[in-house]
């Protein structure tokens, strides 16, 4: 880290911007794993049973694309809840 200025405060916005992006990703893969949890379940169930895979890739990309386009994204851009430096 390479301070410009002798104010040791910009280290402490940059730990609170740290933790906002660090706590905005949990909320993103929280997220996608759990509007993916069906496809999941799906495809493992068809696997433990032997059967042929009820979905191909471009058929997933297709459902991920249309049902989390937008919605995952706006996650990744909130502001910070709480007070992130406890």
């Amino acid at each position: 880290m390479v301070l410009v200025d002798n104010n040791l405060g910009v280290i402490v916005d940059a730990i609170r911007q740290g933790r906002v992006i660090s706590d905005n990703l949990r909320k993103v893969l929280f997220y996608l794993l759990s509007t993916s949890l069906g496809e999941i379940i799906l495809i493992s169930m068809a696997i433990l049973m032997a059967l042929p895979l009820p979905l191909h890739s471009t058929q997933i990309l297709w459902i991920n694309i249309v049902t989390d386009g937008m919605c995952d994204k706006t996650f990744a851009m909130c502001d910070e809840e709480g007070d992130v430096m406890k």
